[in-house]
């Protein structure tokens, strides 16, 4: 009854696992296959042989699969592989399988365990994944503002091209919030847009910065929270757009706008002192 129960709990977390167990023996050529590893392979326990699971091994990948399996069992290794299965239904699949040789005292392959794991699932997860990474990182790179995203200890996690125009590569690569938006402070201030971000506020402010070749930039900053699934760990994401050449218009547009209030100014005392 014990062991009724303990092969019981072993379908049922093999089931869960999506992992299926097999045993051979080289020499007689006995199989035995769990349950789990049939609805796998989709097959029935009848027509289960080591030629039948061979054959769901995807072409491609049947010769490196086959040659790791005869090398451990002429020399006892373990191996694992991650493969593709096409099953004769047409439906494909990736299993992940490993092989544990069982040898004697005089080294002789007696026994060959095997697991093999259906990593579909994990595989489109994957490719899904990589895609929109991929995706991101294409916005990521054509938004023509600098694009800065800060961890949760406020240090620079990645930023995009446009951000070595603003801040040296020396600060982008390993600098924090202190470093980019306040070199002379010891702390970051309590309105650092970084910090601000990190507890979830949305900050909108302004930069003014001084370069090398003495030539003052205004900068605009966007800061928003990025928030962790598991409402752990927030981000911050910074946009900086170079606004000099806008306001340098603004203040060339107040200066005339002075300039001819001073001559409507003028003209209207030059009439009275004629008057």
């Amino acid at each position: 009854e014990y062991l009724r129960e303990s092969e019981y709990n072993l379908s049922k977390a093999q089931s869960m696992s999506h992992v299926g167990s097999w045993r051979s023996d080289p020499m007689s050529g006995e199989l035995r296959v769990s349950d789990e590893l049939l609805r796998i392979m989709n097959l029935s326990r009848e027509e289960t042989t080591p030629e039948a699971l061979a054959s769901l091994i995807h072409p491609d990948d049947r010769e490196s699969v086959l040659s790791l399996m005869q090398q451990g069992t002429e020399q006892g290794n373990n191996y694992e592989i991650e493969h593709r299965l096409l099953l004769r239904d047409g439906t494909s699949k990736w299993g992940f399988t490993i092989v544990e040789p069982s040898v004697n005292i005089d080294r002789q392959i007696v026994k060959l365990y095997g697991t093999t794991q259906d990593v579909t699932q994990r595989k489109h997860d994957e490719v899904r994944l990589r895609n929109k990474k991929n995706e991101l990182q294409a916005i990521f790179d054509a938004v023509n503002d600098g694009v800065i995203v800060f961890d949760n200890n406020g240090s620079i996690q990645h930023h995009n091209h446009i951000c070595p125009q603003f801040f040296p590569e020396a600060v982008l690569s390993g600098g924090g919030c202190r470093e980019v938006f306040h070199p002379d402070a010891v702390f970051s201030p309590q309105n650092c847009p970084v910090e601000l971000a990190l507890h979830g506020e949305r900050v909108e402010s302004s930069l003014v910065s001084v370069g090398e070749d003495n030539n003052t930039r205004y900068i605009d900053i966007t800061a928003n929270p990025i928030n962790d699934e598991m409402g752990e760990k927030t981000r911050a994401l910074v946009f900086l757009r170079d606004v000099t050449h806008k306001r340098l218009h603004e203040m060339q547009l107040i200066q005339t706008e002075k300039m001819s209030s001073i001559g409507v100014l003028s003209t209207g005392i030059a009439h009275e002192i004629n008057n």
